[in-house]
């Protein structure tokens, strides 16, 4: 890889909005690591970092597919954001 290249970190999950953001936080374990939690917005990132992007999003999509129904009504009321997260140039060492 070339200075020039960028690689694919992450993919954060930005969750707002709803008192309900805490218990969707506790169902979502072990998945996830919690990178900030208040009492109405959460930031997710997945536990093992995904390879691509795709595989980042579709781990989203499998977090909401899996939610019980009582945590599915807090998903419903969220204003929700997924970023991804890049590193420029070189390529760090593992």
């Amino acid at each position: 890889m070339n200075s020039s290249e960028t690689r694919f970190l992450n993919v954060d999950l930005d969750l707002r909005g709803t008192p309900g953001v805490r218990d969707l936080v506790r169902v979502m374990e072990p998945s996830r690591v919690v990178l900030r939690l208040t009492g109405t917005e959460a930031t997710l990132e997945q536990r093992a970092p995904p390879r691509t992007l795709d595989k980042g999003l579709r781990w989203i999509a499998q977090l909401v597919e899996d939610l019980p129904a009582d945590a599915r009504k807090h998903w419903g009321c969220l204003r929700r954001a997924d970023d991804e997260h890049r590193n420029p140039g070189r390529r760090q060492a593992a």
